[in-house]
């Protein structure tokens, strides 16, 4: 009971500051291919990457403090699979994002993306429905690599950690760029984009995966 009452205190304020972090920055691999398509620019790109390493260098540790976390699983490619895809990246290409970045903007107000909360619920009923989609996922045969510490692992952790840091870094504006216009604020997506992804990969840690995205 006193573990349950712990997680609870520990996961309400990482889910407050990943969702007040979602409106600054963003994890929307779809957003960051725009940009590079659009803009030629893969700042969002490299921020996700370097987010990511620090997503590693959290979970991991976590991981190994705590014996009962939870792994993402594994679905098979098959037919169900690449239809449901499909859909949802056709639902992307409309909505301009992902489902992490659409419930973002509809928790900021945003009414336009109310429709999404619909399609979400009628995709889950629909899973009810057809049982041939919920099947089970069969456990893996083997534990991850990571799942005991090691010297080696020790090792990727710290470089996984100066890795993400020394990119943050790089997306971060020099201090003499910051007087020109529009330059003073064009860190702060990146940094938020960070935050996101240390608070959520705490939560992946304690909680395991979200259902709507990877973290």
């Amino acid at each position: 009971m006193l573990l349950a009452v712990v997680m609870v205190l520990v996961s309400l304020p990482l889910a407050f500051i990943v969702g007040l972090a979602s409106q600054k920055g963003s994890i929307c691999a779809v957003a960051a291919v725009q940009e590079l398509l659009d803009r030629r620019r893969p700042r969002q790109g490299v921020a996700i990457l370097a987010c990511s390493a620090w997503v590693l260098a959290v979970t991991v540790p976590l991981a190994w403090l705590l014996p009962r976390s939870t792994l993402a699983v594994s679905l098979p490619v098959d037919l169900p699979l690449l239809a449901g895809a499909f859909v949802f990246g056709m639902g992307a290409a409309v909505n301009r994002g992902c489902a992490f970045s659409t419930v973002t903007r509809l928790g900021g107000g945003d009414l336009s993306y109310l429709a999404a909360a619909a399609g979400l619920a009628g995709g889950l009923g629909l899973l009810a429905l057809w049982r041939g989609l919920a099947r089970e996922v069969p456990a893996p045969d083997r534990t991850s690599v990571l799942a005991e510490p090691h010297p080696w692992s020790l090792l990727l952790v710290a470089a996984l950690l100066v890795a993400g840091t020394a990119l943050l870094v790089r997306l971060v504006p020099r201090p003499g760029l910051a007087q020109r216009p529009g330059a003073g604020r064009a860190g702060t997506p990146f940094a938020a984009t960070a935050v996101i992804r240390v608070a959520g990969g705490t939560l992946y840690a304690l909680h395991g995966p979200l259902e709507c995205t990877p973290p």
